[in-house]
């Protein structure tokens, strides 16, 4: 995203909105919407609104650059997370690649030898859907947002969004904290592919500047091996004698939070509930 307000912008010629476009202009100005697909003014969930005038974007962005939307494919299917372990993933014992000596001696096992295959095919099936995705964010942050694929030292799958702007200049426009967390919320629950979840099934975001610093990241709370926040030590769960089902409901609880944090203020970090 550029140092100033981002504007719509166009590629190959071809105009591309974006729902930071969208909130400082009369959603009339910004297209027409059909008769069958109204958008909602008053919502009891968080950002709602915004999300429908995103799914309208991103489709108009689709179809103005012949873009297709993935079908549904294996390697999409949504891992399960345990405090920060994959304990499921679409390879988890179906890998097909040999397990030789060598691999014996660079893995720890045959299921963390499954686990890099899974990455390096996720990796790939990305990069073969990359102007899909790129549409994603650029339909959301403008024109001047890119992403890529990656996988950190945490070795978990990110998208990771590249913004034109600078460190400095992000800490210094407080409106950008808003952004993410409506972007949060969008991606945790549109479910862009037809037959799958949202995107924060399989990926986390991260963002960077325009220097590869990172800036901001948001992800399920069952992908990240953490301490409960504040937020959460509060809250009560449901009592029950059943140590295994506590857990397993401990999980389902996380499944259902971002966890997003804030480099250019800590003290924003914060977990939000999907509803």
């Amino acid at each position: 995203m550029a140092e100033s307000t981002p504007r719509a912008s166009s590629h190959h010629g071809i105009a591309i909105g974006s729902l930071i476009v969208a909130m400082r202009r009369p959603l009339s100005r910004l297209c027409i919407i059909p008769e069958d697909r109204a958008v909602h003014h008053s919502s009891t969930k968080p950002y709602e609104r915004d999300q429908e005038v995103y799914a309208m974007i991103l489709d108009k962005n689709l179809a103005r650059l012949g873009i297709r939307t993935p079908t549904r494919d294996d390697i999409y299917d949504s891992p399960v997370w345990t405090d920060g372990d994959p304990i499921y993933h679409p390879l988890r014992w179906s890998c097909n690649v040999p397990f030789t000596p060598a691999d014996a001696c660079r893995f720890a096992d045959k299921e963390e030898f499954a686990y890099h295959h899974y990455l390096e095919q996720l990796k790939s099936k990305y990069y073969v859907d990359r102007h899909w995705f790129r549409s994603v964010v650029k339909s959301y942050w403008g024109l001047s947002a890119d992403c890529t694929f990656e996988v950190t030292m945490a070795n978990r799958p990110y998208i990771r969004v590249e913004l034109a702007a600078s460190f400095k200049s992000i800490k210094k426009k407080k409106y950008y904290i808003g952004y993410v967390e409506r972007f949060a919320y969008i991606m945790a629950r549109l479910c862009p592919i037809q037959g799958l979840g949202p995107l924060t099934d399989i990926f986390g975001f991260r963002f960077v500047d325009k220097t590869g610093q990172r800036v901001f990241e948001f992800e399920r709370m069952d992908r990240v091996r953490m301490r409960y926040p504040v937020e959460i030590s509060k809250m009560v769960l449901v009592v029950s004698d059943d140590k295994e089902m506590k857990k397993q409901q401990k999980q389902q609880e996380k499944r259902k939070k971002m966890v997003i944090c804030y480099d250019v203020a800590p003290t924003k970090n914060k977990v939000i509930e999907i509803e």
